[in-house]
């Protein structure tokens, strides 16, 4: 061996072909710990505008809010150790810091995966355990104990819901951690990529525009923008604060309420054995806080229908544009990476899939459910809002598809300047 020959270069680490066990244990944990603290920003925020919490008050509350990210049922226990009733809901918002945390977590560890999509989907889904584990040895162990209400005489703390505490947070790491494997890992010109990423973007640019729309509504309506600004700010700067903040926190539930009703489809209060319609096509909410109470009443008892609503002016069909310019837009977005037509058609019919799949998971999370002798729900119904996703994002997806695209003009081509010829030098003279 000739010592003096260089040494040959190092080929690069390749990923191994397992799944990356240690790394996905202490990303899990490390997302635990932001989205834990992600909650208890709410409840500091609240103390920060004067709610004067104590320290031990304010952990629960913000354990409770982390729990509340991904719908696990809030429970209120009394005296005797017996369930008074259940809440549960998604703050879609804080749901959806959840889901990208995770999901840029799956994409990391399936880029250390040597295999194909199923390999680098199951890579990412790795994270759902140790993510989920805490939520449920921590949701065992907190306790927030309550004085003696008036208003709950009987209640003597709030707890959450141990198993749902283990199940709800798994199947978000699972999902969202698995489909950044999945779709990093995916060709950025195939048709699966190209169906998923702009699913993902009509739902988005749904809930956005019926935001939008709602706004408008509020500015062209001074009436209804004056009594919102008295409910809210009319007992001070804390209150304001907190229902502004809850509003925040809320917002994607509000968008999809919005959404549903411009498909076609209700929200409403349902119950075991009555349904009440709030609003639908057509009609708008006419309740006030006796009303409500009173048609929550109803569906518990199974009474019904009873109607709390009122004619929907014209302008308010303008709704319809929101889930028409989502869909269409989203149609064209997926088939826009692929020449031939047959590709575009399957790859804009996949978005619409993938929109009617988000649209009946988000109705879900997004829906209020209270469980007392009975369980009511307030929100859109997931099966019929899944339905009105899937007609709206296959038609508006194939027509977004089939309309003309815009041809990129081709520059003219440039002409390289010749360099002029060198002049022959002068011939000599005679002498």
């Amino acid at each position: 061996m000739n010592p003096s020959a260089p040494e040959p270069a190092q080929a690069p680490a390749r990923p191994n072909g397992g799944v990356p066990w240690r790394l996905a244990v202490t990303r899990g944990l490390l997302d635990f710990a932001i989205v834990t603290l992600a909650g208890l920003s709410v409840p500091i925020l609240m103390d920060v505008f004067g709610a004067g919490l104590a320290w031990r008050t304010l952990l629960q509350l913000g354990w409770l809010y982390a729990l509340a990210f991904h719908r696990v049922g809030i429970r209120v226990v009394g005296l005797q150790v017996v369930p008074l009733g259940t809440l549960s809901i998604a703050l879609l918002t804080g749901t959806a810091f959840a889901g990208w945390l995770l999901y840029g977590e799956g994409r990391r560890l399936a880029a250390r995966v040597d295999g194909g999509p199923v390999r680098s989907a199951l890579a990412g889904a790795s994270i759902a355990p140790a993510y989920a584990l805490p939520f449920m040895t921590f949701t065992w162990l907190v306790r927030a104990h309550l004085a003696l209400l008036p208003s709950l005489p009987n209640a003597v703390r709030i707890e959450g819901v141990v198993w749902q505490a283990l199940v709800l947070p798994f199947v978000l790491a699972a999902v969202a951690g698995g489909a950044g494997g999945l779709i990093g890992t995916l060709p950025d010109r195939s048709i699966p990529r190209a169906a998923l990423v702009a699913g993902w973007k009509t739902l988005l640019l749904g809930l956005g525009g019926a935001l939008v729309a709602l706004l408008i509504v509020a500015a062209v309506r001074p009436a209804g923008l004056a009594t919102y600004a008295r409910v809210v700010g009319g007992h001070g700067a804390r209150r304001a604060g907190l229902l502004l903040g809850h509003q925040g926190l809320l917002a994607p539930n509000i968008a999809l309420d919005l959404l549903v009703p411009s498909m076609g489809g209700c929200v409403g209060i349902y119950g075991t054995a009555a349904s009440h319609p709030v609003v639908c096509p057509g009609r708008l909410p006419s309740v006030d806080a006796v009303d409500l109470l009173r048609a929550l009443d109803l569906a518990g008892a199974g009474m019904g229908p009873v109607s709390f609503s009122r004619p929907m002016p014209p302008g308010y069909r303008l709704f319809v544009l929101v889930p028409l310019i989502a869909t269409i837009w989203g149609g064209r977005v997926a088939a826009r990476p692929f020449e031939r037509s047959s590709d575009r058609l399957i790859a804009a019919i996949g978005c619409g899939v993938a929109f009617a799949v988000l649209i009946g998971v988000t109705a879900w999370l997004a829906g209020l459910t209270v469980r007392l002798a009975t369980s009511l729900t307030f929100g859109a119904r997931p099966v019929p809002s899944f339905a009105l996703g899937l007609a709206w994002g296959v038609l508006g997806g194939l027509l977004g598809a089939v309309l003309p695209r815009q041809t990129p003009v081709p520059e003219p081509a440039l002409v390289p300047e010749l360099e002029p010829e060198p002049e022959p030098p002068p011939k000599p003279t005679s002498v």
